[in-house]
């Protein structure tokens, strides 16, 4: 699929364009990256980003792609199972739930792949049913670690969560809420997930929570190089062709509606960009972004 839309450059495009133009020493590069995000704000000339909730489109590290139902519940938590028709990445995601009376917390551990989480974000998708099903303080409870006594803890409430897919992500220096003892960052492969209800005797059927891939992201992994070839420039018709591409195992699971053409200086700039109805990428779909920027003289 191509996505074709009404791009714009921005301010930041239009002083680079002229720096490059008219200096012997231009102060900025060129474009050559992309980027993606779900915001659905209306893209202005004089945006100098995409805003936030930016998407991890490659490189991306797979802590857990929850294809196997390996994971290892507490007494009050349903075994987990697949689910092969509500999933964000590959072909399953796992159905969990909470049929024990005894506590109000049902949780599921595993000892992951073994990463290094320095300047890295700790990224996983979660699914709730019902957000009533859940306790209104510390609905979910996120830990990352090295094992059991020493890992990094993030606990969510139920007004931060919102029912059907919720796609988490956490830096991992800074952006978890606690740490228990000391955890090597460097070689994290301890994965903890824990829902909170409200009474004991509360449970949760096995479906109306679901989880899937957990994985890491650099700050390099939310660009893309444009595609070869590309700025393609056209001297007769003034005008230049930009052009990025998510494969098939790029973005899914996110609904994408806002990309952004940069430059890769040390301060990246955008260049340009554009807003289109959101698209909920899969592993079915390539999606090809294109813009044609013209040069028009007014004289």
């Amino acid at each position: 699929m191509t996505v074709t839309t009404a791009s714009k450059m921005n301010k930041n495009g239009i002083i680079v364009l002229m720096n490059r133009a008219f200096k012997g020493t231009p102060d900025y590069n060129e474009v050559s990256d992309f980027k993606c995000s779900d915001d659905t704000s209306i893209y202005l000339e004089t945006d100098t980003d995409i805003e936030e909730n930016q998407i991890p489109l490659q490189n991306i590290e797979t802590v857990d792609d929850c294809e196997t139902a390996d994971w290892t519940e507490s007494t009050d938590a349903e075994g987990e199972t697949l689910n092969s028709s509500s999933y964000k990445e590959g072909t399953n995601s796992l159905n969990l739930g909470k049929d024990g009376t005894s506590s109000t917390t049902a949780s599921y551990s595993k000892t992951t792949s073994s990463l290094n989480g320095t300047s890295k974000d700790l990224c996983l998708w979660v699914y709730v049913a019902t957000l009533s099903d859940l306790a209104t303080s510390n609905s979910i409870t996120i830990r990352f670690g090295s094992d059991s006594s020493n890992y990094y803890q993030k606990a969510y409430d139920n007004a931060d969560l919102t029912a059907g897919w919720n796609f988490f992500k956490i830096a991992i220096t800074g952006g978890f809420d606690s740490t228990t003892g000391s955890p090597s960052i460097s070689a994290l492969d301890y994965s903890y997930i824990a829902f909170e209800t409200t009474d004991t005797g509360d449970t949760i059927t096995l479906g109306d929570l679901r989880m899937d891939y957990w994985h890491l992201v650099s700050s390099g992994d939310y660009f893309k190089a444009l595609e070869t070839g590309y700025p393609l420039i056209s001297e007769e018709d003034l005008q230049v062709t930009i052009r990025g591409k998510l494969t098939t195992t790029e973005g899914n699971g996110h609904n994408i509606s806002k990309v952004g053409f940069v430059n890769d200086d040390a301060t990246r700039k955008l260049i340009t960009g554009s807003n289109f109805d959101s698209y909920s990428k899969t592993n079915d779909d390539i999606l090809i972004f294109e813009q044609i920027i013209r040069v028009r003289n007014s004289i």
